[in-house]
């Protein structure tokens, strides 16, 4: 790849922030890098402090969009070369990269499912996106239910490149955990997972229900809950349904990345049983490929895309949404048969390394031209 090739990669989420918006954004960055591609990344400062060194130039911005924010993306995108693609990587980086991109310049704009399901419920929101979707040079997606709800909600045709699994999760988990819970746990016992933030959309309370309904059939078994808390009285709910279940269920809060490697590789599933809510939608479910990469299944909801990262009965079980019975059906299923579950963790571990960042570069229009031709 000729290094001439640039890439301007502009991000309002960028690690160590938590969460699937700057796991893209890091990602797809490497990913060019990778391929020989000029890269230089314009990000959201969470401050200095966190930071780390990546193979790839970065500055700091702010925040938020506001005045500061469009300086640093219409300076940044004037001294990148004329003819530099610019992926933004979300909403906000994606209007002001189309408002100040130069006339050579062609932005790929990145829309996330959450950004897709508030511009059809809000007149501001679909406003914003229509803007970009129309002065981008392309739309993408992160799963094909975000690219239809797109199109649908800006009329403008929008692709999918599904996201992809970094090399860290499909190293083998070794050593003990650092987490004194997790690390108490027997052996011998068999353990079911969700990692994520505690918010109504992810359906903590409903894995928590069914284990509770579970727990005179299997007695052994634990549920692990991690993540930050983001939504105060959703967080005091699950600790009052943790505290009144006979099950063995624990709140284990944040973990290292370490961690969540080893507790994916000591699990029996990752569950996701995530709900429909009126601003935060499922878009995809990276988390569900990075457990998968550990050969763990998952048991998610047909909610959003989270139907495109498991395969129904070959890498994981899709449930109804809301529907606690077919939740407990899927628990059960794994819980009490070895063979089915050696299965959907072999089917699991090969989608997640058919699934790399570099085949989501492929699969982008315009970055696939200028990085990664191949999958």
């Amino acid at each position: 790849m000729r290094s001439s090739v640039s890439a301007r990669v502009i991000a309002f989420e960028f690690a160590p922030f938590p969460g699937g918006q700057g796991t893209y954004a890091l990602e797809m960055s490497r990913a060019l890098h990778r391929a020989g591609v000029s890269v230089e990344v314009l990000a959201a400062n969470y401050g200095a402090e966190l930071m780390e060194p990546y193979p790839i130039a970065y500055k700091l911005t702010h925040q938020k969009v506001n005045f500061g924010a469009a300086l640093a993306v219409r300076s940044f995108l004037n001294v990148a070369p004329e003819d530099a693609t610019v992926l933004a990587c979300d909403i906000r980086a994606a209007l002001l990269a189309c408002v100040f991109k130069r006339p050579r310049q062609r932005v790929v704009s990145m829309f996330h499912g959450s950004e897709a399901l508030k511009g059809s419920r809000s007149v501001v929101a679909r406003s914003i996106c229509m803007i970009v979707a129309r002065c981008s040079d392309v739309t993408v997606a992160n799963s094909q239910y975000t690219s239809t709800l797109v199109t649908d909600v800006t009329g403008v045709a929008c692709s999918a490149a599904l996201l992809g699994v970094s090399d860290f999760w499909l190293v083998p988990a070794t050593g003990e955990f650092e987490n004194a819970s997790l690390r108490s746990i027997p052996a011998s016992t068999m353990v079911f997972c969700t990692l994520g933030r505690l918010e109504p959309r992810k359906g903590q309370l409903d894995a928590i229900d069914a284990f509770t309904r579970l727990a005179p059939r299997h007695p052994g078994a634990t549920y692990v809950i991690a993540g930050r808390v983001v939504d105060e009285a959703y967080g005091k709910a699950i600790m009052a349904r943790i505290a009144s279940s006979p099950a063995d269920v624990r709140y284990v809060g944040t973990l290292s990345k370490d961690d969540v490697r080893r507790l994916y590789s000591r699990s029996t599933a990752l569950i996701l049983p995530a709900r429909y809510e009126p601003s935060a939608v499922e878009g995809f479910g990276l988390v569900t490929l990075e457990a998968a990469a550990q050969g763990c299944p998952s048991i998610v909801t047909n909610v959003g895309g989270l139907a495109e990262a498991v395969v129904n009965q070959t890498t994981g079980i899709v449930c109804p949404a809301g529907d606690l019975e077919a939740l407990i059906e899927a628990i059960e299923q794994l819980a009490a048969n070895p063979e089915n579950r050696m299965e959907l963790a072999a089917g699991a571990g090969r989608r997640a390394r058919s699934h790399t960042w570099a085949r989501t570069v492929a699969d982008t229009p315009f970055l696939g031209a200028i990085g990664v031709s191949s999958r």
